[in-house]
């Protein structure tokens, strides 16, 4: 019977304190929904792109070599185990003509059946060879039907691939291989590649694979530890495969060439015993008529003829003897020399074989995909902020519980007299403000997961989805472990804090918990002890000001909620100061030059002209090596006597200059010295795959944004290592007036040249990708509003019921409706105030451990917050104090002025 009556009175409390029991719902409801829905959100998105690239059969490795593939070459792979697929594929870029009437880059792509398997976004994949289907992001569905022209601009050894010089456009579709924008470089037009073009292989006039794509047998999720311990443990297996199946094709080009060789020299050995089988004859002809010669004209000397008469008749004949012998000799130099020329063939064969090196093979895993890498990264941004924002909103609904319960305790403190009274134990009775908190908590962490877990993530996405195309439909994912830790830390504020502010009431005995507490005494405060500010304020101030330190609980929840608020605020926009602009400041204040030109080996004097303005450096991977890890960079080597600073600028954190560092110094960059805790002074360990280890003195610490790097002297290279290094990286300035596309396009036609990187591509790639973060700003300050109007609604709640009474008598006193609102909530105005300044604070710290949470590997990002967004987060934070003023507005109105009379003498 006693737990009936004590359920019943739960929930008739719960209706008719419907806002305080709103508000824990709310608060809960909120921190939980970002805890639950960011917490969530990496993993939803990491699933949906593992399904898609699961769906798709994107490729495990990718395998190169320098004199690419045969069909036969794949045999190997056949019977391998734990191979599933292996395909051969052709790519190459070539130019088109576009709708725009200048030259487009593509890149040209075989189609592979069981591997990267494409998706058609419109039309459908070919069927013929002079069929294709283009990039989804750079062509619209119209051009399904049109003619993909190869432009006349092309250089002959480009087209010489393709069969046809136009392809029928029979589909729109998205590649696994590119799931997100970045489309690369190209030696071709303006140096940028603008989407992709996929034909049959039939379509392409190519017998050898430029590339092999291999998917191993087994499927993990998405970048987890036991896919990347499953590559590894594959990487041996595969690069010992590639190398046997590049070997069966240099195998076969040697093998071949030495047939071609043995029957050039058993030709050759036939075309000698030929000729000189015809030569032998001709000469034993000449032989014959010399003598036949000789013996004509001994007769007619024997036979008494004075010699001019025998000259007469034998010199026709001597003539023709001369001739004969003179055509001899031109038959006998001609064979000799095309026995020579053939000997020499055969020579230059024979040494091109014996220079013909052995295939260099390439195994590059998923790692080495931009998209693949750049996901990963990008999605790790969220799990950072998500360790952290969702604690506060906890604190904050922890406090605003404990006040809630707090005051529903103290109101009904006469009914908990009474229940004493009855009979009912301290327990039974607490359980009835238990149940009312627990209830709130419990629907509100049901809402805040399921809401949470569903809108964070598709917000999220929608962001993503700017720069990554994958499957549309975003993966909704349930984690069981997640919604109980929900509900606990939700039941634990709600429920504990409950606990906390009952047990103190609960332990005054009947009597004196049936007797009304007497109002707080008012007290004097700070402002009351200096005279010439006090004094001219006004009544209604004074009032309102000993108003505001009178209620020290609200004056204390307050602050703090709205501290919080600000807090977020500041956070949310100091997130995007720190990461938005990283990109620009890699590249315009410290990596100034605008391209980088890297060659296969060191250029020369006619190459380096070519380039313009430029230095040679060179730039290779070490390892710095401490005690307790090592840490890979690019250690850059360069003369310091050549004018570096016009294309580095080494300075600190604190933008004092840095010189480039002597004989037996380095120069470290600040993101890896702060990781690996470097500090000026000490002493630097580089080892390379070598084992060939160098040491130096750390001379300084740069700032630094964008990858990690260790900046040294040629002569301390040359010193350590003992020889040079070899530089084959050239830093170029552009001439203004000059497109550097243009002019990176004409780089990779350089001899030599490997591959060319514009530094304003890279910046432009890193600030899409971190742009993203606008919307998270966005959900920030939408939750920070929430909070805001939460903590405000329920404490001004709470201020106008404990002050009913006071408001009711000063309506009576004849305050008009403006004046009454001014009265009240001029208090808030003045707490939000409070709650501001120490949010500007607590924002600052909130904001420093936030982007401690946020790492991103090689990406090192300025901690920083900008005056203007102090000024949004205080503008914002009044804004949103003001809109639940206003709307608390409507309750002062339905006080009635007979309240005034219930006062407690």
């Amino acid at each position: 019977m006693k737990t009936t009556s004590i359920s019943k009175s739960t929930f008739r409390e719960i209706k008719q304190s419907f806002g305080r029991f709103a508000a824990i719902l709310a608060i809960v409801a909120l921190g939980v929904g970002l805890f639950a829905g960011l917490k969530i959100t990496k993993h939803s998105m990491i699933l949906t792109t593992g399904k898609y690239l699961e769906e798709t059969k994107f490729f495990d490795y990718r395998l190169l070599s320098t004199l690419g593939f045969e069909e036969q070459d794949l045999e190997v792979w056949k019977d391998a185990e734990g191979i599933a697929a292996v395909e051969g594929a052709y790519t190459y870029d070539i130019l088109y003509e576009s709708e725009s009437g200048r030259d487009g880059v593509l890149k040209a792509h075989s189609i592979t059946d069981s591997i990267n398997q494409l998706v058609a976004v419109s039309g459908r994949l070919p069927k013929k060879a002079d069929e294709c289907v283009v990039d989804v992001n750079l062509f619209p569905a119209e051009v399904v039907g049109k003619k993909l022209v190869l432009s006349r601009n092309n250089a002959s050894e480009d087209t010489e691939h393709f069969a046809y010089e136009e392809y029928t456009i029979v589909g729109t579709v998205q590649s696994p291989y590119y799931i997100q924008f970045e489309r690369g470089n190209t030696a071709l037009g303006t140096g940028r590649i603008d989407g992709f073009v996929y034909l049959l292989p039939e379509g392409f006039a190519e017998e050898i694979y430029t590339e092999v794509y291999v998917k191993l047998s087994e499927d993990y999720p998405l970048y987890s530890s036991e896919y990347k311990d499953y590559i590894e443990s594959n990487d041996v297996r595969i690069e010992e495969l590639t190398v046997q199946s590049a070997m069966g094709r240099y195998d076969r080009i040697v093998a071949e060439a030495q047939s071609e060789i043995n029957d050039a020299r058993e030709e050759l050995s036939d075309k000698r015993a030929e000729g000189e089988a015809e030569l032998s004859d001709a000469w034993a002809e000449l032989e014959k008529a010399k003598k036949e010669f000789d013996d004509g004209k001994q007769a007619l000397i024997d036979a008494g003829v004075e010699l001019s008469n025998i000259e007469v008749v034998f010199e026709d004949k001597e003539e023709l003897l001369a001739d004969g012998l003179a055509e001899y000799e031109d038959a006998y130099a001609e064979f000799t020399e095309k026995i020579a020329e053939a000997e020499a063939e055969i020579a230059d064969a024979e040494e091109e074989v014996a220079k013909l090196e052995k295939p260099e093979t390439y195994v590059l895993s998923r790692d080495t995909n931009v998209g693949y890498v750049c996901f990963e990264n990008d999605s790790a941004i969220v799990e950072g902020i998500a360790n952290v924002f969702p604690v506060f909103f906890f604190l904050v609904a922890a406090l605003v519980c404990m006040t809630t319960m707090n005051r529903m305790v103290e109101e009904q403190r006469t009914q908990i007299g009474v229940l004493k009274a009855l009979g009912y134990s301290n327990g039974r009775i607490m359980s009835k403000y238990m149940i009312y908190s627990g209830f709130a908590a419990t629907i509100g962490a049901l809402i805040g997961y399921f809401g949470g877990t569903w809108l964070f993530p598709r917000v999220l996405w929608v962001v993503y989805g700017i720069m990554y195309r994958v499957d549309d439909t975003l993966l909704y994912v349930f984690s069981p472990a997640l919604a109980l830790i929900s509900l606990a830390v939700s039941l634990l504020c709600s429920v504990g804090t409950t606990w906390f502010s009952c047990r103190v009431e609960l332990k005054e005995v009947a009597a004196q918990l049936m007797r009304p507490k007497a109002p707080k005494a008012g007290k004097r405060v700070f402002l009351e002890y200096v005279p010439f500010l006090w004094k001219r304020l006004g009544f209604l101030k004074k009032v309102s000001l000993r108003n505001v330190f009178r209620y020290k609980k609200r004056l204390f929840m307050m602050v703090l909620g709205i501290s919080g608020c600000t807090a977020l605020l500041i956070t949310g926009f100091g997130i995007k100061d720190s990461i938005a602009n990283v990109a620009n400041q890699q590249f315009e204040e410290i990596q100034i030059y605008d391209i980088g030109v890297n060659f296969a080996e060191e250029p020369d004097r006619d190459v380096r002209e070519k380039l313009g303005e430029h230095i040679l450096i060179s730039e290779s991977t070490w390892d710095i090596v401490t005690d307790e890890k090592q840490k890979a960079i690019s250690l850059i080597v360069a003369d310091r006597e050549n004018n570096i600073s016009d294309y580095l600028d080494l300075h600190t954190q604190k933008k004092e200059k840095i010189s480039f560092p002597k004989e037996g110094e380095a120069v470290v960059t600040h993101n890896v010295a702060a990781e690996l805790g470097i500090n000026v002074g000490d002493q630097l360990m580089l080892r390379n795959e070598s084992m060939q280890t160098m040491e130096f003195t750390v001379a300084a610490i740069n700032e630094n944004f964008l990858y990690n790097y260790v900046y040294i002297d040629s002569s301390s290279y040359k010193n350590q290592i003992g020889e040079a290094a070899e530089c084959k990286t050239a830093y170029v300035n552009v001439p203004d007036g000059q497109e550097v596309y243009e002019l990176s396009a004409g780089f990779m036609k350089l001899e030599g040249v490997t591959g060319v990187s514009v530094n304003e591509d890279t910046m432009s790639r890193i600030t899409n990708m971190l742009d993203s973060l606008n919307l998270i700003v966005i959900v920030i300050i939408i939750c920070a509003a929430g909070l805001a109007f939460i903590v405000l609604y329920n404490l001004t709640n709470i201020n106008i019921t404990e002050r009913i009474r006071e408001i009711a008598t000063i309506k009576v006193l004849g305050f008009y409706k403006r004046e009454t609102s001014k009265y009240v909530f001029r208090e808030n105005l003045i707490l939000t105030f409070f709650g501001v300044i120490l949010g500007m604070f607590l924002g600052k710290a909130l904001h420093i451990f936030v982007m401690n949470e946020i790492n991103v590997d090689m990406i090192a990002f300025d901690i920083h917050i900008l005056p203007v967004s102090y000024a949004y987060s205080v503008l914002l934070t009044f804004v949103f104090a003001i809109g639940v003023n206003a709307f608390m507005g409507r309750k002062l109105e339905k006080i009635s002025m007979t309240e005034s009379l219930k006062s407690v003498d």
